[in-house]
């Protein structure tokens, strides 16, 4: 009769041990150097998702939706601030504003562009490969399986995205 207790205990205790949740992983997200490029444009306001840095200027905010672009907010009202729009930027993550030009990483590549007229921006300058792609968010590193090697080369990773792995 002890011994079939055991029995079920060791067969039990491995089933009833394993997680329910399934495991989480990140992909990476490609995009080729010519859709990159292509891709800095203004649209109608998004939802705010995954917020990174803010910067003020004036009575204007940006606030930066990692890998995505930038939340513009009119905040002339403080009480009632007003989404102005969205400027799309693949693999951003920081920025800058100097007069009335915005910095800021397009993945590998710091652009500056001209938001004399936010509704109507102009990439007007690309440092190409200035900063490392971004990096696995729990590893620190890009996995060798994605790595530039083992792609095609015009291909560029702009964020990494969390999954359920199989």
């Amino acid at each position: 009769m002890k011994l079939k207790k055991w029995l079920w205990a060791a067969l039990l205790v491995p089933l009833l041990s394993t997680s329910y949740y399934p495991d989480m992983g990140y992909y990476p997200v490609f995009m080729s150097r010519t859709d990159l490029e292509k891709a800095v444009k203004w649209t109608t306001p998004v939802a705010l998702v995954n917020p990174g840095k803010i910067y003020v200027k004036g009575d204007t905010l940006y606030v930066v939706e990692k890998y995505r672009g930038i939340h513009v907010i009119d905040n002339r009202n403080a009480a009632l601030p007003v989404k102005a729009g969205f400027l799309v930027i693949p693999g951003i993550a920081d920025l800058a504003i100097k007069n009335h030009a915005l910095f800021a990483d397009n993945s590998v590549d710091l652009i500056s562009i001209d938001i004399a007229d936010i509704t109507k921006p102009s990439v007007i300058d690309r440092k190409r490969e200035f900063f490392p792609e971004p990096v696995h968010p729990e590893f620190g590193y890009i996995p060798s399986e994605y790595n530039r090697y083992n792609r095609e080369g015009n291909l560029i990773i702009v964020e990494w995205k969390k999954q359920i792995m199989q």
